[in-house]
């Protein structure tokens, strides 16, 4: 019954009787250091607290999305084999996956949604945040998020880009302002 090293040190010990080995103190480990993972989890345990819900959208765009949120295809990496035709670019912005679920849901005044999604681009790929609200105080309630998260994560209130979209804007996904 001896296959590995660990099956001969447990016999080693059973015949030296295992209340004569003394107990060797370990040093204690570093502090791991906190990772991506944890990074996303805790702004999302702020966000949730603040009231927002947590989405989780297609990272492909169709050429309709990409139209209608004026996105410049420029950027935009195009897959090579699509699984469906009309998704064949990968997204730059979280924005329109979050507009298509305020349209998704027109019977609800008040929306409020977060997304932390991966983005891409011809030059990298990395990991953004995105906040949706609507209804009568959206404002407030953007702000209210804004302010939770600068003032946990010790962030300036203003490093965060707000965008505003108008009338016009939110009609191209079926949204009434």
């Amino acid at each position: 019954d001896i296959e590995v090293w660990q099956d001969l040190a447990e016999e080693v010990g059973r015949i030296y009787r295992y209340d004569k080995i003394q107990p060797i103190a370990l040093q204690k480990s570093k502090i791991p250091k906190k990772t991506d993972y944890y990074k996303k989890e805790y702004i999302k345990d702020i966000l949730s607290d603040a009231g927002l819900c947590e989405v989780s959208n297609y990272v492909f765009l169709s050429e309709e999305d990409i139209k209608v949120a004026k996105i410049n295809t420029a950027d935009l990496l195009e897959v090579a084999n699509p699984l469906q035709p009309a998704n064949k670019y990968l997204r730059n912005s979280l924005i329109p996956g979050l507009l298509k679920n305020i349209a998704k849901n027109p019977a609800f005044d008040l929306i409020k949604i977060f997304e932390i999604g991966q983005v891409f681009t011809k030059a990298k790929e990395g990991t953004n945040l995105a906040i949706a609200v609507s209804g009568k105080k959206a404002q407030a309630n953007i702000e209210e998020a804004i302010g939770k998260l600068s003032e946990t994560l010790k962030i300036d209130a203003n490093e965060f880009k707000i965008v505003e979209l108008l009338r016009n804007d939110l009609q191209k996904f079926k949204i009434k302002k």
